[in-house]
């Protein structure tokens, strides 16, 4: 039997080397001039195992009518039947290399291809290759679809089987533009397996896309070679980065802050790109005249073209820039760049700032002034803001609302400082303060008696009087103009007088009002006792002995004694505040009632004889209470400088109080004429010696 078995391979190898030799010789067969072909096989297949066949199909090109055939260039590995010469036989593992021919015809002449080849393994046990997810190379987590341009990617793959742990290799196979793993591709790896596992390198960077990642395992000697499934993913637009520059035209040099009017501003971007992905596309210059970006943008400039790195070409210079805030806002443009979105840069400010402009000066300040006198001051400097002047001594002379007329209230040292605003190009400053010396101005004051008669005395001039004129009631009060150059008078009845420079602006008669007590019709409810100017003398305040209080021309009501439900005493006295926005009433009990902005500083106690007249001090921070009796109470920084107490009686009661400009000094005035003089108030004559048709009820003093 062995003997036999001999007997039959060896006629089987004789046979295929015969065969062989026939194949030899028909190739060498010198050419006949017939057609030639060149045969393929066309169904290779991809790998065998050890003891698989298959039967080869042998296709020419041009189609030949020889009789096709395969010969193994490695009979090591694989074999051909010496029967039909196409069945192919797997006897080893290695690579099976197979050449397909076709036998000379009449027509054609013998055809042999070029060597196919094949991988033959021992395995045959199947392996699975899992490939669940695709992960990003930055983050190291499973790809979740929120990835942009730049992000790299990688796939692990896992090769698993039931007979032990594969070994072998896996190669990596990357697809652009397709999810189904089919089209344009690069391989990222083939390692070999680590205990069944193994990942491909890092793919990227990517630009915005559609990918799919695959594995395929090589086999080994116990399983057979095997693919993963297709896993896709994809790459979203990115935002780039967008830096920007201000340069100052004139240098080239960043922008410090510390460019002044005149300046030339240019602005740079650069977008960035991301992983080495160029952007392409343009940009766009807005430029502002604010620091904040704020439409509406004062110029916008298109399409400047990117650089190859993503640098733009420069903006357009501005014109001359004035102090101030200014911005760029940069926005990229992508047009039909496939990996970028466009998006803007920061809001970038800059700014201009102020020129230094020569120090303010009060360049017309007169040698000296007089109390009560005024100037209009002029400020010198190259500014180019509103100019104005401040007095840092405001108890001797006074800056009007206008910022330049200077009034001297009160003897003494001035000293003013010119000031310079904030203008369209200079910085604002001030200058170094001025002094002029106010003397003081001559003193005097007024009398008045309740016939209306006016008696001066000093510098006060007489401008009139409604002595010895009828009346219908009798005069109240006297209260003149700020420069002196006249005064009204107020009867009980509201009737005003205007006298010298005044203007009247209306009475209480002239509103259809009779006099209290009158028993007619439409009567005022209490006489009237006194009246004060508004601040600006374009109006007047009275008051009635019940607090009442009756606002004339632009003179501002803040309340009465009624509209608080009534105040304790008779009202004898308003005293208006400097800023004309309140007032005092002071009745015959010694209270004080403060409406507007009048700050309350006290007020005295019933006494045996009333309070008969007030005066608040210059400033507005105190006043002074006088009682029939002569006794003087001061209040806030009003100061006590003395009384008449004992010189007068019921018989020639104390009627009025009225202070000098400065608040150092006082009158009291007694009804049959005395005067009494105290602090810095000059006695400057009375009216004791003279027979009066009427008591004296009001003075004013300066």
């Amino acid at each position: 039997m062995r003997k036999t078995v001999r007997r039959a391979i060896g006629a089987a190898v004789m046979a295929t080397m015969v065969v062989s030799a026939l194949l030899v010789a028909l190739t060498t067969l010198p050419a006949s001039g017939q057609t030639a072909t060149t045969p393929t096989i066309s169904n290779l297949p991809a790998s065998g195992l050890i003891g698989g066949s298959f039967t080869a199909t042998v296709t020419s090109t041009p189609t030949s009518d020889g009789a096709p055939s395969v010969v193994s260039n490695s009979p090591t590995v694989c074999t051909v039947s010496a029967i039909d010469s196409l069945t192919v036989t797997y006897i080893a593992a290695g690579t099976c290399s197979l050449t397909a021919q076709t036998a000379a015809t009449t027509n054609f002449d013998a055809g042999v291809g070029t060597p196919q080849t094949f991988v033959v393994s021992t395995g045959t046990a199947s392996a699975t290759v899992n490939t669940p997810n695709v992960y990003d190379a930055a983050t190291l987590a499973v790809w979740d679809g929120t990835e942009t341009t730049g992000a790299s990617a990688y796939l692990p793959a896992t090769v698993t089987g039931g007979l032990g742990t594969p070994t072998g290799t896996v190669t990596f196979t990357l697809y652009s533009g397709s999810t189904t793993c089919t089209g344009s591709s690069a391989a990222y790896g083939s390692p070999a397996l680590a205990s069944g596992i193994a990942q491909s390198t890092n793919a990227g960077p990517l630009g915005a896309n559609s990918y799919s990642f695959q594995a395929s395992y090589s086999g080994d000697g116990t399983y057979a070679t095997a693919t993963s499934p297709c896993e896709s993913f994809t790459v979203g637009k990115g935002t780039p980065k967008i830096t920007t520059g201000v340069k100052d035209n004139a240098t080239g040099s960043p922008w410090t802050g510390a460019e002044k009017p005149g300046a030339v501003a240019y602005n740079t971007a650069t977008v960035n790109p991301v992983g080495g992905i160029a952007p392409t596309g343009t940009v766009t210059y807005s430029f502002f005249t604010n620091g904040s970006c704020t439409a509406p943008a004062l110029t916008t400039q298109v399409g400047a073209a990117l650089s190859s790195s993503g640098v733009a070409a420069n903006s357009n210079p501005t014109s001359s820039l004035n102090q101030g805030g200014y911005s760029y806002l940069v926005t990229y443009v992508p047009g039909s760049d496939p990996n970028y979105l466009g998006t803007s840069a920061v809001c970038e400010p800059f700014g201009v700032g102020y020129l230094t402009p020569t120090a303010p000066v009060i360049s017309n300040l007169p040698g000296s002034g007089t109390e009560f006198g005024s100037f209009t001051a002029d400020v010198s400097t190259d500014g180019d803001g509103a100019t104005s002047v401040v007095s840092s001594t405001i108890n001797v002379c006074t800056v009007g609302s206008d910022g330049h007329t200077v009034t001297f209230v009160l003897y003494g040292t001035c000293t003013l400082t010119a000031l310079l605003g904030t203008g369209l190009n200079y910085a604002p400053a001030a200058g170094t303060a001025q002094s002029i010396s106010v003397n003081a101005a001559p003193r005097g004051y007024w009398l008045v008696g309740s016939d209306g008669g006016i008696f001066s005395f000093g510098a006060a001039q007489f401008h009139g009087s409604m002595g010895g004129k009828w009346l219908q009631r009798p005069v109240v009060g006297l209260t003149p103009t700020f420069d002196r150059g006249g005064y009204w008078l107020v009867a009980s009845d509201g009737g005003v007088f205007s006298f010298g420079d005044t203007t009247f602006y209306g009475s209480i008669p002239g509103l259809g009002i009779n006099p209290a007590g009158s028993g007619l019709p439409h009567s005022l409810n209490a006489p009237i006792v006194g009246i004060v100017p508004s601040v600006t003398e374009r109006g007047y305040f009275m008051v009635a002995s019940d607090g009442g209080v009756f606002a004339f021309g632009d003179a501002h009501f803040a309340g009465s004694c009624p509209g608080v439900g009534g105040c304790v005493g008779t009202a004898v006295a308003v005293m208006p505040t400097p800023t004309g926005r309140g007032y005092w009433v002071a009745t015959s009990t010694g209270a004080v009632y403060s409406f507007g902005d009048a700050q309350y500083y006290g007020g005295g106690t019933p006494q045996a004889t009333p309070v008969v007249g007030a005066e608040a001090t210059p400033d507005g921070r105190g006043y002074w209470l006088l009682y029939a009796n002569g006794t003087v109470g001061s209040y806030g920084d009003a100061l006590y400088l003395g009384a008449p107490s004992g010189y007068v009686n019921t018989y020639n009661p104390a009627t009025a109080i009225f202070s000098t400009a400065d608040g150092h000094g006082y009158w009291v005035a007694a009804a049959r004429g005395d005067v009494f003089a105290y602090g810095n108030a000059p006695f400057l004559g009375g009216m004791a010696a003279t027979n009066l048709n009427g008591g004296i009820i009001a003075g004013y003093g300066f």
